[in-house]
């Protein structure tokens, strides 16, 4: 986000690897917010991989006074077609 040329997330899509943590949440919806953001690997699997705890994934730390971003996990199948 802080190295995006824009000022703000507003109408953004943002895709993602792995399901963004809730401080990375907090960020975009800080940012002003996004349409939505779209991962592929869910939290479970990031903690099971060693990749983040499941402390950053803690519900207790999104900032509910922001605008709620939707987060959807969608197949590797299709996450790999849009990159192409």
């Amino acid at each position: 986000i802080e190295k995006s040329r824009r000022k703000t997330l507003n109408s953004a899509t943002i895709f993602t690897v792995n399901q963004p943590t809730s401080q990375a949440l907090n960020a975009i919806m800080q940012a002003g917010g996004a349409d939505a953001v779209y991962f592929v690997n869910p939290a479970a699997d990031v903690i099971a991989a060693g990749i983040y705890p499941a402390s950053a994934f803690d519900e207790s730390l999104i900032d509910t006074t922001l605008t709620a971003v939707p987060v959807r996990q969608i197949d590797y199948a299709p996450a790999k077609a849009i990159i192409k």
